[in-house]
């Protein structure tokens, strides 16, 4: 009988454990996607990006496209820079060129905008 309760007892605890993982899988199933740069194209990202710049200020057709083209570029550089750490392991010499590249960048997103969308978006990040 004793034994009987042991084993009833790693059933009962086995079982919980299996319906448990199984219910923590589907609640994970169903979280959004994290935004994670290591694992989509270039392509992709200077998508998301562009979309994000227009949901915050009402880009034009003609201003989406040189966005994403200039976000397309970063993206590409970003890459480029990890690689380049990837092979010499200087942190230091690749955080000074992303910040470069983030500086240039947003140097030509300022060109693209008008004066309205400039405070537009200078709105939107101090909010939040």
């Amino acid at each position: 009988m004793k034994r009987f309760f042991q084993l009833f007892t790693v059933g009962v605890l086995l079982g919980s454990t299996l319906s448990f993982s199984t219910v923590s899988a589907k609640e994970k199933k169903d979280e959004p996607k994290q935004y994670n740069s290591y694992m989509m194209s270039s392509k992709t990202i200077a998508e998301q990006r562009t979309n994000m710049l227009a949901s915050k200020v009402n880009l034009s057709a003609d201003q989406k496209a040189k966005v994403y083209e200039i976000e397309l570029n970063l993206a590409e550089e970003q890459e480029n820079i990890n690689s380049i750490y990837k092979r010499n392991g200087n942190r230091e010499t690749m955080k000074a060129s992303t910040i470069e590249a983030i500086k240039n960048h947003d140097a030509e997103i300022q060109k693209v905008l008008t004066p309205e969308q400039k405070s537009q978006l200078a709105g939107t990040s101090t909010e939040g």
